[in-house]
Parts: C-alpha cells; structure tokens; sequence
C-alpha cells in the first residue's frame, strides 16, 4: 500500500502537469510541425475516434502502442486529441512509465518527465521497486487516470513487433485493475524502417485504433502472461494490416 507522502507526491505532480499541460502539449506540436515537419493526415478521424470510445464508458484506459522512437509516448498524446481537452479532460492525459536510466540522463528529460506525468521504472533493478511502481499504477487508475504503455518493453530493434519476446508487465496491470478498457495503438512513420531516437524530418505518420477487452481463465502468473499475450497479439495484427496496405500499394 502507498503511504500518505506517496499519494500526495502523485496528486501534486498530476495538478501541476495538468496546469502545464497547455504549454507544454502546444509548444511540442510545434516542434513538432514547424522544426521537425511532421505530419498526421487522418488526425481528425483518429481524435474523433477516440473521443466515441471515451464517451463508450468512464473507466481509465490502458493505452498500448507499439515502440519504435525515443518521443512515442509524446506523438502518441499529440494525435489522439487537442491539448485543451487533455487540460479538462481528467482521466484523457494519460501517465507514462519510461526506463529511468534514460530519464536520469539530464535535467532536462527529468523535468521533461516529471511535467509530463512519468513514473520511471528501473527495469533492471530490484523487485522493490518494480512492485512500488506498479502500487502507483494501480493507485492513479483507481482514481480514474489513464496509462500509456509499451507492452513490447523498449523500442523494437527490427523494426517489427516481436510477438515472441516481451514484456508481461501491462499484463499485471491490467489483472490488478480489471474494470480498466484497453486502446491499442499503432502509430508509425511511413518512412520508419527500424528503431531510432527520432523519426526523420518531414516524416507522416499512420495511426490505427482498436479498443479489446483481454480475459483470462488462469490465474497469477499464467493469467499475466496470458494478457500481455492477447495485448501484443492484436498490435501484432494491427502492424501486418499496415504493411499489407503498404504492400497492395505497390
């Protein structure tokens, strides 16, 4: 259970991320647009799409997308809806759960993540503190927030979802707040090849959207693997229509 100092600590970084969110969310766009070039030709259809499946129910979403650039989690905020409605909106921002050893790397990143509403996860550390992270996920959802997650577990080095190998972690997740909706995301530059830290300049993107509902007959650690499982196998379904789009193109 988190301790009082531990609930306060997450209710202040949620107000003031949420004050900065206008700010922060419009001068990203424009570096996004004027600086880097990007664009996002279905962006209406996607925002409208999202807002219908948040007005489908008042449950926190469980955000899964797949990983290919350092600032996913950042285009991923940007095509789904305006900043205005991330201000008003409670549950819409969603929290995000980034490897803290990259977060560390400056001072910048380390606001950058705290304004942004991050939880840093060390993945490779002790149980500890992968057990106080997921108290705080559970925690924030059961207040009605949101989380965006990679279930992949860092950016794919191919290029291409690997169903195989991955991380089991939205699937405790997601057992331990079972009233939580699941949004698949799939967002990817048409020009992205393979990992990298940012995607090329002047580059448009693709974005598809599919809500499931993960179930499980198991238990514990079986029931876990089982929900990432089902998670990874839908992006992995999402990414195969895209390139088979791609390939009926040519």
């Amino acid at each position: 259970m988190l301790s009082l100092r531990e609930r306060l600590g997450l209710r202040l970084q949620a107000a003031i991320a949420r004050c900065l969110a206008l700010p922060t969310y419009y001068l990203t766009v424009l570096w996004f647009r004027r600086f880097r070039g990007y664009r996002v030709p279905e962006m209406n259809r996607i925002r409208e799409a999202f807002r219908e499946i948040r007005a489908q129910g008042s449950e926190p979403f469980i955000i899964c997308a797949n990983h290919l650039t350092m600032i996913d989690s950042l285009l991923g905020i940007w095509v789904l809806a305006p900043g205005w409605r991330y201000f008003f909106g409670l549950g819409c921002y969603p929290w995000n759960v980034p490897e803290r050893r990259h977060v560390r790397a400056s001072l910048f990143f380390r606001v950058g993540c705290y304004i942004g509403k991050c939880i840093t996860l060390l993945r490779e550390g002790p149980q500890e503190g992968k057990r106080k992270v997921m108290l705080k996920l559970k925690h924030l959802m059961s207040r009605g927030q949101s989380l965006m997650i990679f279930p992949e577990g860092g950016r794919s080095r191919t290029g291409r979802i690997n169903a195989e190998e991955f991380s089991y972690g939205v699937g405790q997740i997601l057992l331990d707040t079972p009233a939580a909706r699941v949004l698949c995301l799939y967002l990817r530059g048409k020009g992205q090849e393979q990992y990298s830290n940012l995607p090329r300049h002047g580059e448009e993107f693709y974005v598809d959207l599919k809500v499931i509902s993960p179930a499980s007959k198991s238990k514990g650690l079986r029931a876990v693997r089982d929900l990432a499982t089902q998670i990874i196998g839908q992006l992995k379904a999402m990414e195969l229509e895209y390139f088979g789009m791609v390939d009926a193109r040519r």
